[in-house]
């Protein structure tokens, strides 16, 4: 939904100031199932490159499910 889409581009805006008030050289976005899910994830990477300049990286399920393994762990 355009609201979704929205609200996510603001956040990567505000996790980018955030991150470079903090000193951070690079910023690396993923996209996980939510995006992957989606009719229009194509598009909405897109969208928030365009926004934000940030390119997500679309995770596979499998890379998704072993980093969410390791962050719980």
């Amino acid at each position: 939904a355009p609201a979704a889409v929205a609200r996510l581009i603001d956040f990567i805006d505000e996790s980018t100031r955030i991150g470079e008030d903090a000193g951070v050289s690079q910023i690396i976005g993923f996209a996980t199932s939510a995006i992957r899910g989606a009719p229009n994830g194509a598009e909405v990477i897109d969208q928030v490159a365009a926004a934000t300049g940030v390119t997500l990286q679309l995770l596979s399920g499998e890379d998704e499910a072993r980093l969410t393994f390791h962050a719980v762990r």
